[in-house]
């Protein structure tokens, strides 16, 4: 989920041709992987809302009035699942130097 966040968020996608048939270039765990595809295509309306979702949850915006306890359950994990992918990837491009 987090690669899709990068290609999403910061450039994959931006460079789309709109054909679906783009050659992704992304590191996991450490070792270049390539892929085929359109990773749009790969990713459900409802994760693309968590994703987008996430920046504001960053800054202190929840999803409903009330504190954590008063968040959907499916909301919070989503939120925690990407915080986590997130922060693998950060320290991940810190080791490497980026």
């Amino acid at each position: 989920m987090a690669t899709a966040f990068i290609f999403l968020g910061e450039g994959g996608c931006r460079y789309c041709k709109g054909d679906g048939d783009c050659e992704l270039e992304f590191e996991f765990e450490g070792k270049k992987q390539k892929a085929r595809g359109c990773i749009r295509r790969m990713i459900t309306t409802q994760s693309r809302l968590f994703l987008n979702f996430y920046q504001h949850y960053k800054n202190g915006f929840l999803l409903c009035e009330g504190g954590l306890l008063n968040q959907p359950a499916k909301y919070v994990q989503a939120m925690s699942i990407i915080n986590n992918e997130v922060a693998k990837l950060e320290k991940e491009l810190n080791r490497n130097g980026r």
